[in-house]
């Protein structure tokens, strides 16, 4: 699929997302404009026309307010319509148009997540996917203001047969780095990593304990202790990893009798020959009523959204 392709159907994929945004424009930092997509505008030159006058004025704004900032999204009110301004990346911001009605917090998901996109693509850097996933349909529909005001310290625990991933997914999420060469994790390893959400700030502390020697360890019962959060993980190019989630599911399950939420992730979604297939997963939703996440811990795909998803689940806002 060429880049235009990409882009094209990235945009088409937003536009169906949220049906309140008219416009949605990719431009680099130097005013030159490598996509857009508009609603209907075949049948309306008008909105056509507004749309981009509209562009031309703020697009300097931004330039002139953020520079060569990376990481940033903007939301403005003007006349009878909104406008969100994402980095993507140092190069390119995403600009969408929407009415008034729309949703800001939604706005802001959806914005986020394809800004992401687009910096793989003006990077020509891999993109696993140019669908939104249903994770990011979940946090922009969550409800709003939800989380509570003040500090939480929040414990979540790692399970899944070796080489799996997990200790890749939580490097990636806490340290945004990726390591080609595989080293077992020894003992149990924990690690931390704050989210801010408005008032509510959120320590999470990670705990993930060799995969070997779990069942047996000593170790067990601190691990699963005061646990909010679960992630299991399998690898999507090995079929009997996911086919041990029942048993890493059963023995938290035996170990730990309060209820918490149970996320799956199957990473290495950017390697090719999956043995894991979409029938098997979508099977496995259904019976178990959950959702799994493809990720890719090497391109970061999805890893920072899931991360968001489970907070919500953490405080059960979703």
């Amino acid at each position: 699929m060429s880049s235009s392709q990409k882009y094209e159907e990235i945009l088409t994929n937003l536009l169906e997302a949220d049906e309140k945004i008219k416009a949605i424009v990719v431009t680099l930092r130097n005013g030159l404009v490598i996509a857009s997509k508009i609603r209907d505008a075949d049948t309306d030159e008008e909105l056509v026309a507004a749309t981009t006058s509209v562009f031309d004025i703020f697009m300097n704004r931004v330039k002139k307010d953020f520079g060569s900032a990376n990481d940033f999204i903007n939301m403005m009110t003007v006349d009878e319509n909104k406008f969100l301004f994402a980095a993507a990346g140092k190069d390119a911001i995403l600009s969408i148009v929407a009415n008034l009605e729309a949703d800001d917090r939604k706005l802001k998901v959806y914005g986020g997540h394809i800004a992401k996109k687009i910096r793989l693509l003006v990077n020509h850097e891999p993109l696993d996917s140019t669908e939104i996933p249903q994770v990011i349909h979940l946090l922009a529909n969550a409800r709003s203001s939800s989380f509570p005001n003040g500090v939480f310290l929040k414990k979540v625990i790692f399970l899944g047969d070796a080489r799996s991933g997990k200790s890749s997914i939580i490097k990636r999420f806490v340290e945004n780095t990726f390591d080609t060469t595989y080293l077992p994790t020894i003992g149990m390893q924990i690690s931390e990593k704050t989210l801010q959400f408005d008032e509510c700030q959120l320590d999470l502390k990670f705990w993930e304990m060799e995969s070997q020697s779990h069942i047996m360890s000593p170790l067990r019962k601190r691990f699963y202790s005061n646990s909010k959060l679960v992630f299991v993980i399998f690898d999507l190019t090995r079929k009997q990893t996911f086919t041990n989630l029942i048993k890493w599911i059963n023995i938290f399950s035996k170990n730990f009798h309060e209820d918490v939420p149970i996320i799956i992730l199957g990473n290495k979604s950017d390697l090719p020959d999956h043995e894991v297939s979409h029938e098997d997963i979508q099977q496995l939703q259904k019976e178990m009523n959950t959702i799994i996440f493809s990720v890719s811990a090497k391109t970061n795909e999805n890893i920072e959204d899931a991360f968001k998803f489970a907070a919500h689940k953490i405080f059960n806002v979703l």
